[in-house]
């Protein structure tokens, strides 16, 4: 028997593993993750440290962590369809043709978080 290079399973397609696992998804959508709500909910309060509420707006709402790999996420929304679409981009050239695309778009509403500052653009009119 030979082996299989840099530790595959099976270096055919049609039997390896990952092949079979995506064979019956449908093609464009996102696989589903169920969340643990329940789990949490059921929970008693034993469980959680009780926290003062400035000390969690400090630690959550006004502080924010981002992988050293990220150098920013854009959040961009469209007041016309109220549709929200997130981007994290590891490269900052990438991230400044996003935001080049985005700036062309009518009615979005461009929310951009670096490690250092959040940053909200909105569309501006001007009455002549």
């Amino acid at each position: 028997m030979q082996s299989l290079p840099h530790g595959l399973l099976s270096h055919c397609p049609k039997t390896n593993p990952i092949f079979l696992l995506t064979l019956n998804q449908p093609m464009g959508k996102k696989k589903y993750y169920p969340n643990n709500w329940e789990a949490i909910e059921s929970a008693p309060a034993e469980f959680f440290t009780a926290i003062e509420y400035e000390d969690f707006m400090d630690w959550r709402v006004l502080n924010w962590d981002m992988p050293d790999s990220v150098v920013c996420m854009i959040r961009a929304e469209n007041k016309d369809t109220g549709k929200i679409k997130e981007y994290v981009y590891q490269r900052e050239s990438d991230a400044r043709k996003r935001l080049t695309k985005l700036k062309s778009e009518n009615n979005i509403v461009v929310t951009i978080a670096t490690h250092d500052e959040i940053l909200l653009m909105t569309p501006m009119t001007f009455d002549y």
